[in-house]
Parts: C-alpha cells; sequence; structure tokens
C-alpha cells in the first residue's frame, strides 16, 4: 500500500466506467436501495425497491427518487461563431428527468460479485485491490487489498454498515461539438467531458438507538480539471412520496428551516396507504446538512462564527484551538502510532482541531437554496441551464400548501481550484408523527454526534463494536425555537458540568455549574440566567465541558430578551 498527494496522471487516463450497481442497506430502522453514481430510489422500470422503507420490513415507504446534482457555469467556445460563451452545466445522477451524467468508476467493487456495490458487511464485493482512492486530509491510497477503503484511512470503518463507491462526470459529453443539438462545449481534461469532477462517496447506517433512524450520505468532491471552477454549487433533488408507494402522495407539504439547516417532507393528515392498499399511520422525512464546503474567498463570514474566510487549505490553526499537549499525534489522528507529525510540535493533516478535521475552519456556507415546484410543472435536472441557478442563487420558495412536489436543495456558490477538493454530508432522518419536533430533535441529535464524532473519523480502529468506539457525547444540547433557553439532555452520569458563553470576540459572558447529573435528566437554562437581563442579540459560543475532558461548542443566534 502506498501513500500519494494527488491521483498519477497515467492512472487517470486509465479511468473507466462501469456498470451502474445497486446497493441495499440492512442495518438500523431504514431499509433503501441505492446506487453507486450517486442516486437513492429511482422510477419502477430499474426495480428500486425499497425507496427509504420506514421501519425497515413494514413495507411502508417515503421516495421515489433523490439524486446528487453539481452546478457550474463554465465558459465554452461556440464552434460556429468562434466566440466564447457562459454555459450552466449540470451533472446529475437522476433517472427520472435527469441526464444521468454522474458514471460510477471501475476499480471500487468487485466486478465478478454482480448483485451489489461494496459493502462492509459483504468483503466478497470488494476488489482484490482498490482502484486509487482519498482520505480526507489528501492522502491518496494506492494498492489497498483485504482492507476497507475508509473515509478516513485503510481499515477505518465508522458505521455498523458502510458502502463506497466512486462516480466522475468525465462521460458527460452534452456539451461537446456534433454530441447534441449544442455547439458549446467545456473541455476540462483531454478526452474527457463534464466539469472534470470525481466524487467519492461513503453511506453509513448505525444500529445505536440515536442514529439507527437516519441514513449519513458524506460526498468528498474533487475537481480534477486543470480549470478553476468559481461558482459551483452541489445540491439535490428529492421527490418523496410520503404515505407512499400507492396514491396518497398529492396531500404532502414541504417546510424547512434555514438556521437548522433542514428540509422536511410529511403527510398533511398523517396517514398513508400501503403497497395492497391498506391504510396506516405514516410519518416524515428530514433532510438534516451536516457539513458543506465554505468559501474562503469572499471576505464574508459565512458560518458566523466570527472569523473572516477561515480555510482548511491554509495550513493555519484559524481559531487557535489544536493543543500540543493533546491533539500532536500524527496524520493518523491516534496517539501512540509513530506515524508522520506525531510529537513534532505543530499542527499537521490529520490532527484533531485542525484543518478538515476542525468543521469551524471551513467557514461553510451551509444550505443556501430550497426551491419546490409542482410535479406537474417541474424545473428537471436535465434542464441545465433552468436547474443550475436554483442551487446557485440564495432563493427559497414559500412554505407549501399540501401537494405533489420536487424540491431543489443547494448549497452554493464556492470556488473550487484545479487540484482541490471540497465536502458535503447530509443525512436523512425518519420519525413519527406529521408535527416538526420529533423529527428535528432526532436530526440535531444525529447532526450533535456527526460534529462531535463521525464528521472528523474519531473511533478506535483496534476495536470491533464500531458504535461504542465512537466517542460519543454525555450530553445533547437545544435550543427551542423561542432561542431564549438552552435544554441539555444528559445521557449518563456527570459529576460535573460547566457551560460558559461567549461573544464573537472571545469575552465570557457567564457561567454556570451543574454537579451530580443523571442519565435521561433535562438541564434548561435561559441566557437571562447565565448573561444577565440585558444582553444585544446576535451569535453568540456556549462551551459544555466535563470533568472527564469531554469538551463541546455550540453556536447559538440569539434574540434580545422580551
Amino acid at each position: 500500500m502506498m501513500f500519494s498527494a494527488l491521483i498519477p496522471l497515467l492512472i487517470l487516463c486509465q479511468v473507466q466506467p462501469t456498470d451502474l450497481r445497486r446497493g441495499l442497506h440492512l442495518n438500523g430502522n431504514i431499509r433503501t436501495t441505492f446506487f453507486n453514481d450517486g442516486g437513492v430510489g429511482g422510477p419502477d422500470r430499474v426495480y428500486p425497491w425499497p425507496r427509504i422503507e420506514w421501519p425497515a420490513g413494514s413495507g411502508h415507504q417515503y421516495l421515489y427518487e433523490i439524486g446528487l446534482l453539481i452546478a457550474a457555469k463554465v465558459k465554452g467556445y461556440n464552434s460556429t461563431t468562434a466566440e466564447s460563451t457562459w454555459l450552466w452545466i449540470v451533472d446529475d445522477a437522476i433517472r427520472d428527468g435527469g441526464d444521468e451524467d454522474l458514471k460510477p468508476v471501475a476499480g471500487y467493487v468487485n466486478e465478478a460479485f454482480l448483485d451489489t456495490l461494496a459493502l462492509t458487511r459483504r468483503p466478497a464485493s470488494w476488489p482484490a485491490e482498490w482502484a486509487p482512492y482519498h482520505t480526507l486530509w489528501g492522502d491518496t491510497i494506492t494498492g489497498l487489498s483485504g482492507e476497507w477503503a475508509g473515509e478516513f484511512g485503510p481499515g477505518v470503518i465508522l458505521g455498523d454498515e458502510e458502502s463506497f463507491f466512486v462516480s466522475a462526470d468525465f462521460w458527460n459529453f452534452e456539451f461537446f461539438p456534433d454530441s447534441s443539438p449544442r455547439a458549446t462545449y467545456y473541455d476540462p481534461l483531454t478526452g474527457y467531458g463534464g466539469l472534470g469532477l470525481w466524487i467519492e462517496v461513503h453511506t453509513y447506517v448505525f444500529n445505536s438507538p440515536e442514529l439507527a433512524d437516519g441514513m449519513i450520505f458524506s460526498f468528498i468532491i474533487y475537481n480534477l480539471s486543470p480549470k478553476p471552477l468559481d461558482s459551483l454549487a452541489i445540491g439535490w433533488f428529492v421527490d418523496t412520496r410520503i404515505g407512499g408507494p400507492g396514491p396518497d402522495f398529492a396531500d404532502d407539504p414541504v417546510d424547512y428551516d434555514f438556521d437548522l439547516q433542514y428540509v422536511r417532507f410529511y403527510d398533511e393528515d398523517g396517514w398513508g396507504i400501503d403497497m395492497e392498499g391498506n391504510p396506516y399511520r405514516c410519518g416524515q422525512m428530514g433532510f438534516f446538512v451536516l457539513q458543506t464546503p465554505g468559501n474562503p474567498n469572499d471576505g464574508v463570514d459565512n458560518d458566523s462564527d466570527g472569523m473572516l474566510d477561515e480555510s482548511p487549505w491554509n495550513g493555519i490553526d484559524d481559531d487557535g484551538d489544536w493543543s500540543p499537549a493533546t491533539d500532536d499525534v500524527g496524520r493518523d489522528g491516534l496517539p501512540n502510532t509513530g506515524d508522520p507529525g506525531e510529537g513534532n510540535g505543530v499542527p499537521d493533516l490529520g490532527e484533531p482541531h485542525f484543518e478538515w478535521r476542525d468543521p469551524d475552519e471551513i467557514d461553510q456556507i451551509g444550505m443556501t437554496s430550497v426551491h419546490i415546484e409542482s410535479y406537474d410543472m417541474p424545473v428537471l435536472p436535465a434542464m441545465d441551464s433552468l436547474a443550475a441557478p436554483l442551487l446557485l442563487h440564495q432563493i427559497s420558495t414559500p412554505p407549501t400548501p399540501p401537494g405533489d412536489y420536487v424540491t431543489f436543495i443547494g448549497s452554493g456558490p464556492f470556488s473550487l481550484p484545479p487540484g482541490k477538493w471540497t465536502k458535503f454530508a447530509f443525512a436523512v432522518v425518519m420519525a413519527d408523527s406529521n408535527v416538526p419536533d420529533p423529527l428535528v430533535e432526532k436530526g440535531l441529535v444525529i447532526r450533535q454526534i456527526y460534529e462531535t464524532s463521525l464528521g472528523l473519523g474519531l473511533t478506535n480502529v483496534l476495536e470491533n463494536d464500531h458504535f461504542s468506539a465512537i466517542q460519543q457525547p454525555p450530553i445533547v444540547v437545544f435550543q427551542n425555537i423561542s432561542s431564549r433557553t438552552l435544554r441539555v439532555q444528559i445521557h449518563r452520569e456527570i459529576p460535573r458540568l460547566w457551560m460558559r458563553i461567549f461573544d464573537p470576540t472571545g469575552r465570557m459572558r457567564g457561567e454556570r455549574t451543574f454537579s451530580n447529573l443523571s442519565a435521561g435528566q433535562n438541564v434548561d437554562v435561559t441566557y437571562q440566567e447565565m448573561m444577565g437581563p440585558v444582553f444585544a442579540p446576535g451569535v453568540y459560543f456556549v462551551n459544555f465541558l466535563t470533568a472527564d475532558g469531554f469538551s463541546y461548542t455550540k453556536k447559538m443566534w440569539l434574540v434580545g430578551p422580551r
């Protein structure tokens, strides 16, 4: 096995597409079909049952199709007029209404194992030797055999079940001369089409109660063209069937919350119709954003953390939270392994609280666009010039009455220089009822676990019980809708808990201490209790610290007192 910085050009030139493979996740409470191009579910003609079946085995499905969208505005060339022109390109993984521009790349599945893509629970589905792939901090792994191709390193398995595949848009020749009625084209790589994007996709499901009603999708996206992409957006096209797959999909409202970064799909009356035509009480589905690209060049504090244009590429510990005492553990993120960077006194890629292992250094732009429209008159992903602006522009459709809708969810614009990568992660979350509280509570728990453990790859790879090895937080923090109260759920006994609140300048504005907290207990604290009766509205940071070293900081937007 070898590590290198980039995909060698020789290997890149040998990249070939492979057949579309279907996967089926069986762990957790959700079962769904998904594909190795970035699509989930799909039209009946490709037999994608089950489509987000919840609870697993119930036959109750909530989805028609979800698919990845990547859009950019690029300069092309008009072969008729010999003039340059700007055009939109949207790469999609949509089978109904899309062009299926994203194709799976060969080398990431056992080609002789025909019934699935690569899953951790089926080692026979792994290739004898994985084609080159990347870790999150930029190493290219070549020659890996007999181990799982983990996002955080060879052999690192975070979920009770994971999948891995690679897709690319190199075979999107829609804009090449003579390949379609459109004569404009964008040629990012010699012999390749599309935008020159290489996409490594990891999905995670869990059996633990905190995570079993969610699925996490992680996308690492590389610009392998020699050209910068300055107006790029990542998004999803979502076509739900809440209460389906029968005729009960025309009474489904959609709502969303940009502050809490989610979109919610539910049934107005809470009743669905199963595959045998029987009515049943149905739940709801949420799309929760976990991590988005950042924009380090726009002079805007996109994530409202008091820092401008921080970047996971600049070699700087932007927020100054890397500690030589606890974090100087080397590239593998684990202490006492003697790997490169361990004990050298400076932060290195792969170490905690630095670059890609510190979400605060990404200047994340978050979910910036939600566009909802009727299924009868939709803009479809195949309509590049109409679909791309729905992802790139910071727009939102007003909350909808009940109906049959398709939804575009976008994060952008941002830039991606040649040879660089970015990450996008989200969770599909299921819950009972058709009111938001049960869904939001589950989604925020999953997001907190992602922010404190999963998204950083914090796991003990020497243990085999994957979830118990993850550093599970002893508390889960909620901010209620009034933005005036914190609720802290206690998940295990805590002898002492410190809560400190800071303004964006780093000045501590208040502190509370709690003792002898029990599992299952809730602690409610108002901001007036911590800061006094008068405080300016705006962004604040609340740090939670336990005596055994757990530390978690949550960013809050606070309105003024009543």
